[in-house]
């Protein structure tokens, strides 16, 4: 080990946080790893970071991390993507998926049910079974399908968990790719606003072998000998100005690279709107009744089941509510806080949302959730009129929406203080260049039905 990453670690044992930062110093520091360290130093230069045992597991992780980037020696994969640079790689992906299983960090899921997805088709073959086993099926004769599902049937989450799985089968056979074996890209279609092939350059690109000059031409030869499975999710989340010419040149990308994979997420009434040709379809089928009691069983005690059941044979409404695992997900947690089952779809989000905020007042009394309210109603209503859906806005734009209606309603905000907390509360989502969303958009639909409801 580098005498001044042993020096490092000394100084954790020690709790000795500044001697730390000052021996990582010292260490030539990888350029994929500079940004994650960078972070971690400001957090206490500044004083934000909590010095307690996870933010020291955290830098011990990294410091073994930066040790395993300074000694690796397998250098035996593939000349354009190294190994060690590959393992950097599907480190950082895996990471991205446990960050994604804390989405909604006040609700914590035992265990979900199995879902499955049904071809839609006009042949009386009919391909059923869990998004997984379908995409190995795909994986080797089309190469492509279209995942379906309305607001919290688990679209996402299925693409993010098939991702991470793909990272983790690389590191479990060795790093050996192969047609089975193939390296994961994730893309959030709510943010594609350059091609794709530019956004999948920008993904990899500092993970490629130093020495190659061309970048570019690299990536290329990776896209054109399908090294890859591409995950496009959301294609309901685009700018709908451009989600026509969005859906055209995901066609001509999958056209002109064929033989990676590709598997792309949408809602139903979506993507009748713009449908795909030659393009496998599968739809997510909602939980059945002995799903819903499964589910229930796994997160809720006796008690709230008893509750949930009751009042819902009462609210026939609330039928397909509770075939959808994100918004019984919700309704668990609202029944534990009220004991109450609320009306209707959008009363069981607010309060839901509700709850999260309550949480946050007792840990900081200065925490104002009309104001709170206030303030993302008018942002969902600005990001329907200037972008007509969950588009990421630049943080100057999003800015000055909050201060405009602070100065209207009167009430002091600080602008970056309102976001970050956005942010911590998994209400808003944030990219590597400063632009915000929503973090799901039935926050985004909630949050706009509120201010309309605010204007009649």
């Amino acid at each position: 080990m580098e005498q001044h990453l042993k020096n490092a670690l000394e100084a954790l044992g020690k709790a000795n946080y500044a001697d730390y930062f000052e021996e990582m110093d010292k260490v030539e520091m990888p350029k994929m790893l500079i940004f994650q360290y960078n972070d971690l130093k400001n957090k206490f230069i500044h004083g934000i970071a909590q010095l307690d045992n996870t933010f020291n597991g955290k830098l011990e992780v990294f410091a073994k991390l930066l040790e395993e980037t300074c000694l690796a020696e397998n250098k035996a994969f593939l000349d354009l993507f190294p190994a060690e640079n590959l393992s950097f790689y599907l480190n950082k992906v895996i990471e991205k998926f446990k960050q994604w299983q804390d989405f909604f960090v006040h609700i914590r899921v035992n265990k979900q049910v199995t879902l499955l997805a049904r071809e839609i088709t006009t042949s009386s073959s009919i391909r059923e079974g869990t998004v997984e086993e379908l995409r190995d099926v795909i994986s080797q004769n089309e190469k492509k399908m279209m995942i379906l599902g309305e607001p919290g049937m688990g679209k996402s989450t299925s693409m993010q968990y098939l991702t991470q799985k793909d990272a983790q089968k690389l590191f479990d056979t060795n790093l050996k790719y192969s047609a089975e074996n193939r390296i994961p890209i994730y893309l959030e279609l709510r943010y594609v606003d350059n091609s794709i092939f530019d956004l999948i350059k920008e993904e990899i690109e500092h993970y490629l072998d130093s020495k190659e000059t061309d970048i570019t031409k690299t990536v290329e030869k990776m896209l054109s000998e399908g090294m890859f499975s591409i995950f496009l999710d959301g294609l309901n989340e685009t700018i709908k100005d451009k989600s026509y010419q969005i859906a055209e040149h995901i066609q001509s990308f999958y056209k002109k690279y064929p033989n990676c994979v590709y598997l792309i997420s949408s809602r139903p009434q979506d993507y009748l709107l713009r449908p795909f040709v030659q393009m496998p379809v599968f739809n997510l089928v909602p939980m059945n009744k002995a799903q819903q009691q499964e589910f229930l069983d796994r997160n809720a005690t006796l008690e709230i089941q008893t509750i949930i059941v009751e009042k819902a044979i009462l609210l026939p409404n609330l039928e397909h509510f509770l075939a959808v695992p994100l918004f019984l997900f919700m309704l668990i947690r609202v029944v534990e806080r009220t004991g109450q089952v609320p009306k209707n779809e959008a009363l069981i989000i607010g309060a839901f949302l509700e709850g999260i905020f309550l949480l946050e007042q007792k840990k900081n009394v200065l925490f104002n959730q009309l104001q709170t309210n206030i303030l993302l109603a008018h942002l969902a209503k600005q990001y329907f009129q200037d972008y007509n859906g969950n588009a990421r806005v630049p943080y100057s734009k999003v800015a000055k929406y909050l201060r405009e209606k602070a100065q209207i309603e009167n009430f002091a905000l600080n602008e970056e203080a309102f976001l970050q907390k956005m942010r911590d509360l998994q209400i808003l989502d944030m990219s590597e260049e400063y632009r915000y969303a929503f973090k799901h958009q039935l926050f985004l639909e909630y949050y706009f039905g509120i201010d309309t409801e605010i204007e009649l």
